[in-house]
């Protein structure tokens, strides 16, 4: 890319996410010239990290993956040339940036819905006991039950924390998917099962703190059917402990995500930039405390699209 650009860019950056007070083009230009021996480059990311950093999440993760790279640049490069773990200092930086913390306005995707279809693998239907509907069925989660990094809080739950892996599609304006994400779908079965015999909603045991987990999105320009394809569709795989729990193809899904998404549109205040979590397959399980947790979506030749590393606390 050329020095123009970049500093286009930059400028742009400094002008619609930061002010200038926090946020200085000369000082971020200086680390594209840096010396990795030196830590002078790392002056711009540490200026911009401050307490209104989180608030702009949402405004960042939608613009384009150059200026994404210029943003991030400072955080890797820091990680990289500091005497501590490289992921643990990159952690360290990003954890204000993947906080679930939304600015007001219009920002695109800042109000998203979490769409969430039950039922749609057969074999997961018929592990809990329940008939498969004949149409999909939905609940939603607000977007502040996201939680993208750091460890999953189970201790702090009151009750119990089951997986659920997931497919998670980010759609664009016209209800197609733009991007697509491994998510874990995080249940309270047993408050679940409770207000589901005495017939009252069930908010409580899927809609609790940090129980919507999405790993990175990675741009689709694929279709629907695409992602189901026997030819080239894609796979989900969850390990506890080093123990794969869930494993299943997308074209496994006797309620597909075209079939999910025509349903939405018939009723729904489905917007651009919301998520659908397009179910689980079998191989649900209560997660505890240490648990470690590897959950990944790769595509026919094993390469992984996205995932998450993480434990349970």
């Amino acid at each position: 890319m050329q020095h123009v650009r970049a500093r286009e860019i930059l400028a742009m950056l400094e002008k619609q996410i930061f002010p200038a007070s926090h946020f200085e083009l000369q000082l971020l230009w200086r680390f594209y010239r840096p010396k990795p021996w030196s830590m002078d480059h790392t002056l711009p990311f540490l200026k911009m990290h401050h307490p209104l950093q989180g608030r702009y999440q949402e405004r960042f993760l939608n613009q384009p993956a150059t200026v994404q790279f210029f943003f991030f640049a400072p955080a890797y490069v820091f990680s990289y040339s500091s005497r501590g773990s490289c992921p643990a200092q990159g952690n360290r930086l990003l954890d204000r940036w993947l906080d679930p913390v939304f600015d007001e306005g219009c920002v695109h995707g800042s109000h998203m819905a979490l769409w969430c279809t039950i039922r749609t693998f057969s074999k997961h239907a018929i592990e809990l006991g329940n008939q498969q509907p004949p149409s999909p069925v939905f609940f939603v989660k607000p977007n502040n039950c996201i939680q993208r990094t750091g460890p999953i809080p189970v201790s702090s739950h009151i009750g119990e924390v089951h997986h659920e892996i997931e497919c998670v599609l980010r759609l664009n304006q016209q209800f197609e998917p733009e991007a697509i994400a491994v998510g874990l779908d995080l249940t309270d079965r047993l408050v679940q099962s409770e207000l589901r015999s005495e017939q009252l909603p069930w908010t409580k045991g899927k809609c609790f703190k940090s129980s919507a987990y999405i790993g990175g999105f990675r741009d689709w320009h694929g279709s629907f059917e695409d992602l189901v394809s026997e030819e080239s569709g894609f796979k989900l795989n969850l390990w506890v402990n080093n123990t794969l729990v869930q494993s299943a193809w997308l074209s496994e899904m006797t309620i597909t995500p075209r079939a999910q998404i025509e349903e939405l549109k018939t009723w729904a205040p489905i917007a651009a930039g919301d998520y659908l979590f397009t179910g689980t397959p079998s191989g649900v399980g209560q997660l505890h405390p240490n648990d470690s947790i590897y959950a990944t979506l790769e595509d026919r030749e094993g390469t992984i699209f996205s995932s998450i590393e993480t434990r349970c606390k």
